[in-house]
């Protein structure tokens, strides 16, 4: 077997060059923070205006980048519009709302008796897994990150558990 003799190069550094990259190195650290954004998070979110200022109503047939799921009986589907969460009759008809407001409601899952409803919201400032009853009463969050991102929560065979995938959050840039 040959051995390979690959040239190593050392760069020296002079004292400036490496103050100079130690100060850019701390800069960076305050102004991107990867941790400790919870003091910096829960006062940014008191001032978002969660208010309405008005309502728009209409009238739809269809949509787009939905996420749907069908009751475990084969009898509902479950499904997100313009992030509130709606049940249906499989044949058709209309549609009855489970969760409306400011919240941004999506990917909602029957568990596995059709008891309950698994969906990602941002209604506790950060998108977080929560549970519902099948009616849409009784929502409570399974999650309570900060700065944080689930996404595509699916229940558990059993219907014990739900599982989801988290990310991070970076000055609204999403960090895996």
């Amino acid at each position: 077997m040959k051995k390979l003799k690959l040239p190593i190069y050392f760069r020296t550094w002079s004292w400036t060059q490496v103050l100079l990259m130690c100060g850019i190195l701390i800069l960076a650290l305050f102004i991107a923070p990867l941790g400790g954004w919870e003091e910096r998070s829960e006062s940014h979110t008191e001032d978002l205006p969660l208010k309405p200022t008005r309502t728009l109503n209409f009238t739809t047939d269809e949509g787009t980048w939905i996420s749907t799921d069908v009751s475990p009986d084969g009898q509902t589907l479950v499904f997100d519009l313009l992030g509130d969460l709606y049940v249906i009759p499989i044949e058709g008809g209309v549609a009855k709302v489970l969760s409306r407001g400011m919240a941004f409601d999506t990917q909602p899952r029957f568990s596995p008796d059709g008891s309950y409803i698994a969906f990602v919201s941002d209604r506790d400032g950060s998108e977080n897994v929560w549970i519902m009853e099948a009616n849409g009463s009784g929502a409570v969050p399974l999650t309570s990150g900060k700065d944080t991102v689930f996404i595509s929560p699916e229940w558990t065979p059993e219907g014990d558990a739900v599982i989801a995938a988290k990310t991070g959050v970076v000055r609204n840039s999403l960090v895996e």
